[in-house]
């Protein structure tokens, strides 16, 4: 039996570099081209170089321990979309000190790349759907995928402790916050995460897998853009 792998990113405060280090790529060469195949957002393939594109962050680089023990947030992205798509939100809480680990939900991601160079895609996802759609089973395929999400979280979570490269040295894994976009947001299911806690009640709202005026066993938030004015044809 052949065990289900996660992918996962951690960003956070760091030393200076070391002398030949490189920026850390916007997303995996393979993972990039089976992204870039698939017309993410309706952005034409061959537009976006995904591979060839730099973050502002460091590979391996050493952790800066001068800020001690650092909250932690775990940010699952949207179904369908890779957890490359939090790079800017991850980079702009870890320059305010936090410890980011964003989380590829294999066979979700478009293209999920091991170290090995393999790549898991997710045709099945796309084979469950459409059977769903067919069956008139969507609600509970939705609901599959957000106990599969939250099984995810969970392990990530749990074995926050042992990271490499000193990094478990710098969490606090008694400050740990969930984030996400779209479907990724997993925190209103965050009770199956972690022990009962804070209890909190849910704002009423059509959220899948939660009753309004639910009793929750931990503090959750639902954060909506509010539309501003639109922008003329030439931009800004």
């Amino acid at each position: 039996m052949r065990h289900r792998e996660l992918m996962i990113s951690v960003w956070y405060p760091a030393l200076a570099p070391r002398r030949g280090q490189r920026l850390a790529p916007y997303m995996e060469r393979g993972a990039a081209e089976r992204f870039d195949a698939l017309e993410p957002h309706r952005i034409p393939p061959g537009t976006v170089d995904w591979a060839g594109t730099r973050t502002h962050a460091y590979r391996e680089a050493p952790a800066d321990p001068r800020g001690g023990r650092r909250p932690v947030v775990v940010y699952s992205p949207g179904v369908g979309d890779p957890r490359s798509w939090g790079t800017l939100l991850a980079e702009e809480l870890s320059s305010h000190g936090y410890v980011v680990v964003t989380v590829d939900h294999t066979y979700e991601s478009p293209g999920v790349q091991f170290p090995d160079g393999s790549v898991r895609t997710n045709e099945v996802l796309f084979e469950e759907f459409a059977r769903a759609q067919r069956e008139g089973t969507v609600p509970a395929l939705l609901e599959k995928t957000l106990r599969v999400r939250v099984a995810d979280a969970r392990f990530v979570v749990n074995r926050l402790g042992a990271l490499p490269h000193g990094l478990s040295e710098v969490l606090d894994t008694d400050r740990v916050g969930l984030a996400g976009q779209s479907g990724g947001r997993i925190h209103r299911r965050s009770e199956h995460v972690r022990g009962p806690e804070n209890p909190s009640r849910d704002r009423p709202g059509r959220h899948p897998g939660v009753q309004p005026g639910a009793q929750r066993n931990q503090p959750l938030a639902s954060c909506r853009p509010r539309p501003g004015p639109p922008l003329p044809p030439d931009g800004p």
